[in-house]
């Protein structure tokens, strides 16, 4: 495995902001949470890991581990906005299987490219 130079990514953040996401969601749906915009919670590029994806990690562009952690945390941003969108009992329902199969993909992907980055 080639070891790319890039900025480092900390791998167990990054786990642990995708994690604590569903409590964050919770905590918006019950009214007492921090006020969250669907739009930033759906875009991809705007959390750590994103712009990391984005950024730096995009060097590892031919990577399939890479494509699928991309893949995959572009689904789960879509599926947390659409969480934030559906309000109170919409939103709780959209928290399901689904979700939790996304954030689980994501933590996978970032677990398969972790040895790739030093």
């Amino acid at each position: 495995a080639v070891i790319v130079a890039m900025a480092k990514l900390n791998v167990r953040d990054a786990i642990a902001a995708h994690v604590a996401w569903k409590v964050k969601l919770l905590q918006f749906l019950d009214g007492k949470g921090d006020a969250l915009d669907a739009k930033k919670v759906a875009c991809d590029d705007c959390c750590a890991l994103g712009q990391w994806i984005y950024g730096d990690g995009a060097q590892l562009v031919a990577d399939p581990a890479f494509q699928e952690l991309k893949q995959k945390h572009a689904a789960f941003h879509r599926r947390a906005g659409m969480v934030v969108t559906g309000g109170a009992a919409r939103g709780r329902a959209l928290l399901d299987a689904t979700y939790d199969a996304l954030s689980s993909d994501v933590v996978a992907a970032l677990v398969h490219l972790k040895p790739k980055l030093g």
